[in-house]
């Protein structure tokens, strides 16, 4: 059924909206360990740091649209 796709889909965007920041938070800070254990060089701390920040750049914007919208 159609309609039981779509209400997934929003359950997820539901979901993904309320959790994705502490999601992306707590990522930082297991990279953040991993670099302070040596697991990971600073280089490749800071260069997944970045991606995070994308990350979390680009579901700031998606979900700054009213729900209406999608």
């Amino acid at each position: 059924n159609r309609s039981d796709g779509i209400s997934v889909q929003c359950n997820r965007f539901l979901f993904d909206k309320r959790f994705y920041a502490q999601d992306i938070r707590g990522s930082i800070a297991h990279v953040m360990m991993l670099a302070k254990q040596g697991i990971l060089t600073e280089e490749e701390q800071r260069k997944m740091i970045s991606g995070l920040e994308g990350i979390f750049e680009g579901y700031r914007r998606r979900f700054s649209c009213d729900f209406r919208e999608i």
